[in-house]
């Protein structure tokens, strides 16, 4: 379970032809669908339907998905302490806890992230590319800063998760008479 009250959840109608991805849904109390066993082989098997936690290669990219156990190194998981990582591909994890990808483009030649104060680690960029962290959401502030090659910090940029819902009030500027949900309409909406 993570720390949002959600669960992976393994619902599958045939695993020999395989489930993907693992759904991410709101924890049910004994649902087998989301209880896992993790074998001494380093996989993970779905309590209700035997499948097994599988790095799938679609052709589109990896995803992970629920398959018939075969005893492949795509089924094997090894425990870390903030994650699951794939013994097939070693760059591959499942983390603990919602994570979300955050990318930094700087031509700075490093920077690193800081979640509610807590560096995640710093990067190197490469020329004309970026850096990415995947950290577990947690509500606050994250903050990048961006080094120079004597270390010093050259750029700062901090983004703060919102408050909660109040209200939005809109209005209709252009197209009085309505808008039509037939995916053919378009109006221009102000913010009062």
């Amino acid at each position: 379970m993570t720390s949002d009250g959600r669960c992976i959840d393994a619902t599958c109608n045939d695993v020999t032809a395989g489930c993907v991805p693992l759904s991410i849904m709101t924890c049910r109390s004994n649902d087998k669908n989301q209880q896992f066993i993790h074998k001494a082989d380093g996989s993970f098997s779905n309590v209700a339907n035997s499948g097994c936690i599988d790095l799938w290669d679609s052709g589109a990219g990896p995803e992970v998905g629920v398959y018939q156990c075969d005893g492949g190194s795509n089924q094997h998981w090894t425990i870390n302490a903030n994650d699951i990582q794939s013994e097939a591909s070693g760059d591959r994890c499942m983390t603990y806890g919602p994570s979300t990808s955050i990318w930094a483009y700087t031509n700075a030649v490093s920077a690193e992230l800081f979640v509610n104060g807590e560096s995640q680690g710093k990067k190197t960029v490469p020329q004309l590319g970026h850096v990415e962290w995947s950290p577990s959401f947690a509500p606050g502030s994250i903050k990048v800063q961006a080094y120079d090659s004597s270390n010093k910090v050259i750029a700062t940029q901090t983004v703060t998760t919102t408050g909660a819902p109040s209200s939005i009030q809109l209005e209709i500027e252009a197209g009085t008479e309505g808008i039509y949900a037939d995916a053919q309409d378009a109006a221009l909406v102000r913010y009062l």
